[in-house]
């Protein structure tokens, strides 16, 4: 009971607020003022600042976004006029300006959600996804500029350690993986060349959390880790800075040659988005995932409103899911008391019934797509 307790009151307790230090740090969790303190309850464990440590307490996240959503709209309103401008220099320029304020405000949403992960902060998603629509218009108008291998950059450029390439080669090699030094070395690069490379952003973001950890913490082995590298051997990743939708979709057409019956089809691409989910927040599996799993599902015939519906059920599935869902050992390190077999097994039920619903919405997909339909009609 206590396991199911800890689970039901996960989404209000943890990660509730931001602590922003004099030194400019800022630190997230459920946050305690105590008399010449604060304590702040984080996933790592405890953590306690003293009050003149603390510049400020944040606990809406519109406090961080600033005028962002301004930066939105003028971004949009610049995007109209870039469209029924000709092309040339005049338009490129506003395009390129653009395309920094929209870099400035998708710095400040990342950050942001990073900070603020709860469910009722869901809508920052939207906002993200925004954002990375909007980025992709304009860029879209400049692909020339993008063809030729110059993109837009924000401010003066940092040098990694090492090159994006042997970035890439780290995350695609088990065996440079298991490095730690390595693995540091590559996230370095991810978190700086994602800025200069704006077609690989949400690869790289994805990148650096999977380098957080070394497979054998991620208990990536056998056909989990098989699969893991049958998907890294595939030649779209061969070229990182060359991500186009050419690119995603001859990732989809290598599905699609596979001849699955739509069903198989369905349960592989639903068992890589639970292993996915293990250690990547719902936003990056979409963001990788979307352009290349799409159009074949698409052209096996399923609704993909309700494939939207159960991958977003079995992407949350896999964050409990054991072995090594995520939010078991986030309730592991704020009830440290609770052995984690029981943890295992508190959540055992909740993933049981996400499976069930699962099975329910493959049996009747209504239940999934009758307000669409009652809204947009059938077609």
């Amino acid at each position: 009971m206590r396991v199911i307790a800890v689970l039901c009151l996960l989404s209000t307790t943890l990660l509730a607020d931001v602590a922003v230090l004099k030194d400019g740090s800022r630190v997230s969790g459920r946050i305690v003022e105590k008399a010449q303190s604060w304590e702040v309850t984080t996933e790592g464990g405890l953590r306690t600042f003293l009050k003149e440590e603390v510049e400020k307490i944040i606990k809406d996240p519109k406090e961080l976004l600033g005028d962002v959503d301004k930066v939105i709209a003028a971004a949009k309103d610049d995007y109209q006029r870039a469209v029924a401008m000709v092309e040339g220099p005049e338009r490129n320029a506003l395009l390129r300006e653009s395309i920094t304020k929209i870099d400035a405000a998708r710095a400040a949403v990342s950050s942001t959600r990073e900070l603020f992960p709860e469910d009722k902060f869901a809508d920052l998603d939207q906002k993200l996804m925004q954002v990375m629509q909007l980025k992709r218009l304009l860029r879209d108008r400049l692909h020339s500029e993008f063809a030729s291998g110059t993109t837009t950059r924000v401010g003066p450029a940092r040098a990694s350690s090492v090159s994006l390439e042997e970035a890439f080669s780290t995350l695609l090699d088990p065996a440079k993986r298991s490095d730690a030094g390595r693995r540091a070395s590559a996230r370095e690069a991810f978190r700086i060349e994602r800025a200069l490379h704006p077609e690989i952003y949400e690869l790289a973001t994805a990148a650096m959390l999977f380098l957080s950890r070394s497979d054998a913490e991620w208990n990536l082995q056998g056909p989990s880790l098989a699969a893991l590298q049958d998907y890294f051997d595939q030649s779209w990743l061969k070229q990182p800075t060359a991500m186009t939708p050419a690119l995603h979709q001859a990732a989809a057409q290598w599905i699609v040659e596979l001849q699955l019956s739509r069903w198989v089809l369905l349960a592989a691409i639903l068992l890589m988005v639970v292993v996915l989910g293990f250690f990547l927040p719902p936003v990056s599996i979409i963001l990788m995932t979307a352009p290349i799993i799409l159009p074949p599902l698409k052209a096996a015939g399923f609704n993909l409103i309700w494939f939207g519906v159960v991958m977003t059920i079995v992407m949350e599935m896999g964050l409990i899911h054991p072995p090594v869902g995520l939010n078991i050992f986030v309730i592991k390190s704020i009830a440290p008391d609770i052995p984690l077999r029981d943890v295992i097994w508190g959540v055992m039920p909740f993933v049981v019934l996400m499976m069930i619903s699962i099975v329910l919405l493959g049996v009747f997909p209504e239940i999934a797509t009758w307000f669409a339909n009652a809204i947009m009609g059938t077609s």
